[in-house]
This record gives structure tokens, C-alpha cells and sequence, in this order.
């Protein structure tokens, strides 16, 4: 069935105008898929600079940075690499993605002295 974007009636698939107001239904279409496109291109870039900021200030947010980076590089297609927005989300995933690499490479190098830290003594009192 090829549905009317404007009045909601279900035409055949060969209609060309909508039985019930009239409307040009491929036109319709493409009106419809204008809009969706341009609701995309506001808002995967402003998505992905939110997720990368929020990614920033939480320490287990590699996932959350590595989808920021994936939905700012396809805010940037979508906009023709013209967003100001995914490109901020781009630099700041990829800046999460550095702090949480040197992060664990840190505690990865201490981790002797990490568990001779006072407050794993106490959990390993606790659990005795």
C-alpha cells in the first residue's frame, strides 16, 4: 500500500494522487525525506557532542566515546563536513579516548602499588 503523508488514507501501489485529498504522493515522499534528513543534520552532530562531553567526565566511557566518534564522523557527512558540532565531538572523543587509554595504561604500570593502597586493605579486611 503507498501511504498518504498527508491525510493518513492507504492508496494502491500505482497511485500517483491520493484517493482521499488529492495530494501528489511522490511528491509527498520527497518532502517527508527532506525533513527527516534535515531533523538528522541537527541532531546526530549535537548527539554526539553531548555523548562526548558526558564520555569526559566519567571514567568507564571508552563505549560512550567511540560511539561519539562514530556519530560525529557521520554528523560530518551528513553535513558536508560543515558542523561545528561534530567536529567538537570528534575532538573531544578522541581526547576521552587518549585520558581513558593513559588512565588504564597508568594503573596498568602501579598496580602493585595501587593494591597497597589503604582502602584495599580495608575491603580485603572487610571480605575476611
Amino acid at each position: 500500500m503507498n501511504y498518504c503523508e498527508n491525510c493518513g488514507k492507504n492508496n494502491p501501489e500505482t497511485a500517483v494522487f491520493c484517493s482521499a485529498c488529492g495530494v501528489n504522493l511522490e511528491e509527498e515522499k520527497k518532502k517527508t525525506e527532506e525533513k527527516k534528513k534535515a531533523n538528522l543534520q541537527k541532531k546526530v552532530p549535537l548527539t554526539a557532542f553531548l555523548l562526548s562531553c558526558c564520555g569526559c567526565l566519567c571514567f568507564p566511557a571508552l563505549p560512550v566515546q567511540l560511539l561519539s566518534l562514530g556519530l560525529g564522523i557521520y554528523g560530518l557527512k551528513l553535513n558536508h563536513h560543515k558542523s561545528s558540532f561534530s567536529w567538537a565531538a570528534i575532538f573531544l572523543s578522541l581526547l576521552g579516548i587518549l585520558l581513558f587509554t593513559a588512565m588504564a595504561i597508568g594503573i596498568a604500570l602501579h598496580w602493585d602499588t595501587i593494591l597497597e593502597w589503604e582502602i584495599f586493605g580495608l575491603i580485603g579486611r572487610y571480605l575476611n
